[in-house]
């Protein structure tokens, strides 16, 4: 191994061998070895995301993510998809609020191919402006398609409403009048100064030599580059109600959110077994009550959105227009259950063994184990083995799980969207009193 690589020692527990390495050029190379697999899983992932930009940039980095497959200095975008098709692989791409993240699923042999492509689209896109324009085009559907899907429009407007002016608050894609300004020259100054090896995480799980990763990617980023970029400001919450009316729905779309924590938070299990007791599963609370109980909605459930600084807990459901009431008030009802401590053993029990099974059956795809090496060292800087995460899960207390829902759910800290279009809906009617 090379003079000036820094490395941490691996895991020595059966189930879980990783590695890390921090090349000189400040790029930062994580494995774990699958030797049962015949799979290998790269992702190389940007710690930078969508907080991370401008007003005038905003959607940039999504565009970014949609143009490097568009061609490079060496492929053009079918040479792109041939190389993959040929090897019976499969690619993926994602933009976030904190990072965007590219990864490659291959048979083991096919490695050398995929690293290939990989240092390829994130070292030497082309940015051809005829494709930057037909990009452009498919990022105006893209928005469009996100707009008429209430599903997705509503967690839009929680955002822009519960963050503000933050950047947290607006939408990963941007606005047309943002994507229509982004020129080729800003598009490149942009990723010439992100795409750089200190801002790199490389992550990869399955039938992978660490060593072999680590010789390669020194070669392609052989030179130092600035630390990655903070996170700025944390955001203040501003919780409230509004409603946002959409003609042309037979439902009305309700999200209700409260506070909830940042990604470290040392509470963040105990979270994880409220939401999955409130609304994270088909034995939750709200999902017995609200739909088999009652038939009121399809679809209700929770779900837990953390950053590296503040965090929601989100509910969501859609209702015919003359339920709305009825189901805001059992929603709320359920959660002033927690908070009386209506919670026995046997319930938080199923909760933790649900919580278990969903992690150890994640750990057997490759694909899961590379995103979740990623994430651990972008948020913690260091990785946990399952048998830390079970034994984590397996400590929270009722009293902890307690303690949280009061901290959390709070009548002042509800924020209540509703969309709709059949009728008016008269905000302040509503009853999202909580009491303890």
């Amino acid at each position: 191994m090379s003079v000036g690589l820094m490395d941490s020692p691996s895991s020595d527990t059966k189930s879980f061998r990783y590695k890390k390495t921090v090349l000189p050029a400040g790029l930062t190379v994580v494995s774990e070895k699958m030797e049962h697999l015949r799979s290998a899983t790269v992702g190389i992932w940007l710690k930078k995301g969508s907080r991370h930009e401008s007003d005038e940039e905003a959607g940039i980095s999504h565009f970014i993510e949609h143009l490097v497959f568009k061609g490079t200095e060496r492929r053009s975008y079918k040479d792109i998809a041939r190389t993959i098709d040929r090897t019976g692989g499969m690619t993926d791409a994602s933009t976030s609020k904190e990072f965007a993240t590219f990864s490659v699923k291959v048979m083991d042999e096919h490695l050398p191919v995929a690293l290939d492509l990989l240092t390829d689209i994130l070292t030497r896109p082309a940015f051809d402006p005829g494709e930057i324009e037909n990009e452009r085009r498919v990022i105006f559907e893209e928005i469009k398609s996100t707009q008429d899907n209430p599903d997705d429009y509503i967690g839009e407007v929680y955002y822009q409403t519960y963050f503000q002016d933050h950047p947290l608050g607006r939408s990963i894609l941007g606005t047309n009048a943002s994507v229509a300004a982004l020129g080729r020259r800003r598009i490149s100054e942009f990723f010439r100064d992100s795409y750089v090896p200190a801002n790199l995480v490389v992550s990869a799980a399955g039938n992978v030599e660490h060593n072999f990763l680590v010789e390669y990617f020194s070669r392609q980023f052989p030179s130092q580059s600035s630390p990655a970029p903070s996170n700025g400001a944390r955001p203040t919450p501003h919780p409230g109600r509004l409603f946002v009316r959409k003609n042309d729905l037979e439902q009305t779309h309700i999200n209700i959110g409260f506070p909830g924590l940042h990604r470290s938070h040392e509470d963040r299990f105990a979270l994880f077994l409220l939401n999955n007791m409130l609304g994270g599963s088909m034995s939750s609370r709200l999902f017995q009550n609200i739909r088999e109980k009652w038939g009121l909605a399809y679809s209700i459930f929770s779900y837990v959105t953390s950053f590296h600084d503040v965090g929601t807990v989100t509910i969501y459901t859609a209702v015919d227009p003359s339920e709305v009431s009825r189901v805001v008030r059992l929603t709320m009802d359920e959660i002033g259950k927690l908070l009386r401590r209506e919670i026995d053993q046997e319930e938080l029990d199923d909760s933790k063994a649900h919580l278990k099974g969903g992690l150890m059956l994640g750990l057997e795809s490759s694909s899961a184990r590379m995103a979740s090496l990623a994430l651990n060292e972008l948020y913690f800087g260091r990785q946990f083995t399952p048998e830390e995460v079970l034994e984590s899960i397996e400590r929270v207390t009722l009293d902890q799980m307690v303690d949280l829902a009061r901290r959390l759910f709070r009548t002042e800290d509800t924020s209540l969207v509703i969309l709709g279009g059949k009728n008016d809906i008269d905000l302040e009617a509503l009853d999202l009193h909580l009491a303890p």
